[in-house]
C-alpha cells in the first residue's frame, strides 16, 4: 500500500500517542478517519521473512475466534526509505493491559481470579489449535471492559509464536527472561507446557503482587542481574512466598512451576484445580527444590482415558474369602480324622465378581498425609489432588465423596 494513502488515514503522534514498544515493533493509538474510530497500529520494520509481523498476523487470522485472542483488522506493508514496514491493526483497548491493570492495583480479587481462569482458556484454544505462544506475560494480554464491567482479557502479541514442534530459531534476547520456562531459556524445543510454566509466573504475579523470581539486589535489566534470574529459573528452587498463597492458586503455580516439562501439569489438570471450591482447607507439604529434568521420559500430568483409570482393591475381597473358606475346610478334615463328627458349618460363596467395588471414604481432617477430592463425575470416578500437587483418578461410591474435604491417602491405594 502506498505509504501517503495509510497515514493520510491514519493519523497518530509518534510520541504522545505510543502505547508500548517490544522486541519486534511499536505500537501507537491512531485515529481512523474513514470509520471514525480509535485504533491500535503495530508498526515493525522488515528484517527478515521469516520474522516478520506480516507472519503473526497471518498465525492469528488463519484460527477461529476466541473470546480471550485478540484479533487483528489487517496487515499492510509500506514502502519506506530504509525498507519495508509491516503496520497491522487492532481494536483499541481503552483499558489498557493486564499488566497495567496490576500496575495500578484497582482490581478486586474476584476479578483477578476471573481473568486468571479466563487466561487459561484462551491458552487452552491455542494449544487446541496447535500454536505455542511462547511471550505470554501480562503486558501482551490486553483487557477489555464489558457493560456490566466484567474484564475479558484477550492474550495478544505472537511476535515469536510457532506451531507446536516447528522450529525454533529465535534468540533469547526477544524472550521475556522473567517469564520464560527453563527449556526456553537453554534453548529446548518448547511444547504447550512452556506456555505453562508461564501462566504459574502470571499466576503468582497477579496473586502476590510480587514475581516468583528476582534478581535480588542486582539490577534486573543489566546482565548479571538477567543472569541472575535464569538461574533461580532453572534451579527448580519454587519462590518463598508460595506457602502463603491462597487456595486452589498456591497448587496451579506448584504445578505450573516444574523445570521437567514432562511433568508439568497441562490445562486439563490445571482446569481441575480451578473448579475445585476455593474455600477447601488443605495445604501441600513443603517442596524442596525440583530435580533436573531425568534421561527417562516421564509420562504427564494429564486426565486418563476410561482405559487407563486404575481399577479399585476389590481382590482383597476375594482373596479373603478364599482363605476362610481354606481354613474352614482344614477344620473339617481335622475333625473328621478324629472320628468326630464335624460341626455344619457354612462357607461364604466365594467372590467370582471381577468388577471393581466401590469404596466408602470417611473424612480425616488434619492428617498429616492427606488428599483432596477436586471432582466427581457420572461414572464413579474422583479426581483427587495429593500432597505433591498430583492429579489421579481412583473409583469410589460418589455418593459419599464431599469434594470440599480431605481424606487419609491410605483410602487411595
Amino acid at each position: 500500500m502506498d505509504r501517503e494513502v495509510f497515514f493520510s488515514r491514519y493519523r497518530f503522534d509518534p510520541v504522545s500517542d505510543r502505547l508500548g514498544a517490544g522486541s519486534f515493533g511499536t505500537v501507537v493509538k491512531a485515529y481512523d478517519t474513514l470509520l471514525d474510530r480509535w485504533v491500535a497500529l503495530k508498526i515493525s520494520p522488515v528484517t527478515s521473512d521469516s520474522i516478520r509481523l506480516r507472519r503473526e498476523v497471518e498465525l492469528v487470522s488463519a484460527l477461529p475466534p476466541h473470546q480471550n485472542v485478540a484479533v487483528y483488522e489487517e496487515c499492510v506493508t509500506v514502502a519506506e526509505a530504509a525498507g519495508e514496514t509491516d503496520i497491522a491493526v487492532l481494536r483499541y483497548y481503552p483499558e489498557g493491559s493486564f499488566a497495567d491493570l496490576l500496575e495500578r492495583g484497582s482490581l478486586a480479587p474476584e476479578d483477578v481470579a476471573d481473568i486468571l481462569r479466563q487466561i487459561l482458556d484462551g491458552l487452552g484454544f491455542l494449544h487446541a489449535n496447535g500454536v505455542v505462544h511462547r511471550d505470554l506475560k501480562p503486558s501482551n494480554i490486553l483487557m477489555a471492559r464489558r457493560p456490566d464491567g466484567r474484564y475479558v482479557p484477550k492474550i495478544a502479541d505472537f511476535g515469536i509464536s510457532k506451531p507446536c514442534g516447528g522450529a525454533d530459531d529465535t534468540a533469547i534476547a526477544a524472550v521475556s527472561i522473567s517469564y520464560a520456562s527453563p527449556e526456553q531459556l537453554c534453548g529446548q524445543p518448547q511444547g504447550y507446557n512452556s506456555d505453562l510454566w508461564s501462566y504459574g509466573v502470571i499466576v503468582y504475579r497477579a496473586v502476590t503482587g510480587e514475581m516468583p523470581f528476582t534478581a535480588g539486589s542486582l539490577d534486573p535489566n543489566s546482565m548479571m542481574g538477567r543472569v541472575e534470574i535464569m538461574n533461580k529459573i532453572t534451579s527448580g528452587q519454587l519462590p518463598e512466598g508460595l506457602e502463603a498463597m491462597p487456595q486452589p492458586w498456591q497448587s496451579v503455580v506448584r504445578s505450573c512451576l516444574v523445570v521437567d516439562p514432562h511433568s508439568r501439569a497441562d490445562e486439563k489438570a490445571l482446569s481441575i484445580l480451578l473448579g475445585a471450591p476455593a474455600e477447601r482447607e488443605w495445604k501441600p507439604k513443603p517442596r524442596g527444590p525440583v530435580a533436573p529434568p531425568p534421561v527417562s521420559e516421564p509420562a504427564s500430568v494429564q486426565q486418563p482415558s476410561p482405559k487407563e483409570r486404575p481399577v479399585s482393591n476389590g481382590r482383597p475381597w476375594v482373596i479373603v474369602a478364599l482363605l476362610v473358606a481354606l481354613l474352614l475346610g482344614l477344620v473339617v478334615l481335622l475333625m473328621v480324622q478324629r472320628g468326630r463328627r464335624p460341626v455344619a458349618t457354612t462357607v461364604p460363596p466365594t467372590v467370582t465378581n471381577s468388577a471393581p467395588e466401590q469404596q466408602s471414604l470417611s473424612p480425616t481432617p488434619g492428617h498429616e498425609d492427606t488428599a483432596c477430592v477436586v471432582a466427581v463425575d457420572d461414572e464413579d470416578y474422583a479426581y483427587i489432588i495429593d500432597d505433591t500437587a498430583a492429579v489421579e483418578v481412583v473409583a469410589v461410591d460418589t455418593a459419599a465423596v464431599d469434594t470440599t474435604a480431605c481424606y487419609d491417602n491410605s483410602f487411595f491405594d
